[in-house]
């Protein structure tokens, strides 16, 4: 077929178009369904008829679920989040299996790392307890992953500084 022939036949080439746009629609109205859930607060049981129904809120069940071109990673992740201090070197995350270890750029002892689970709490802040792992010019302190969030930062050491008395020189 030539262009030619596709001018001689215009119906032929209004029903290919509209075979094409339907096999396009039909592509893009696919439907999704989230088939698992759990049963967690805030749900119930309701009934009429026939029919009853126990469930909650929209809370998939924690894990992997696929279909098609999509994938969901659903449940509660554990998060780490670090804070940057204004004037501290940058702290960075990196997770292993159950396991995240902050670093940082090596400041010569000045800074301490704190942890707390309530940020906004300004006294919730505590130092980790133990040492920073020196390599290469690079602090590393390993914190363990748990289900509960958790932030952290560096802060400067106070330093204490005496009053100098001149009159005795």
């Amino acid at each position: 077929m030539n262009l030619t022939d596709h001018i001689r036949r215009p119906a032929q080439c209004g029903l290919v178009l509209a075979a094409l746009l339907l096999v396009a629609a039909s592509a893009q109205a696919q439907s999704f369904a989230l088939t698992s859930s759990v049963i967690a607060a805030g749900g119930g049981r309701s009934a009429g008829g026939t029919f009853a129904v126990v469930a909650t809120i929209g809370q998939a069940v924690p894990g992997r679920q696929t279909g098609g071109n999509f994938t969901l990673e659903a449940g509660f992740i554990p998060t780490i989040t670090v804070l940057q201090t204004a004037g501290a070197p940058t702290l960075a995350i990196r997770y292993g299996a159950g396991v995240a270890t902050l670093n940082w750029a090596d400041s010569s002892n000045v800074f301490t790392l704190e942890g707390t689970a309530t940020p906004h709490l300004p006294r919730s802040w505590q130092a980790l307890v133990g040492l920073p792992t020196l390599t290469n010019g690079t602090n590393a302190f390993n914190v363990p992953v748990t289900p509960a969030h958790q932030f952290y930062r560096l802060k400067r050491k106070a330093t204490i500084t005496l009053p100098l008395d001149i009159r005795g020189i």
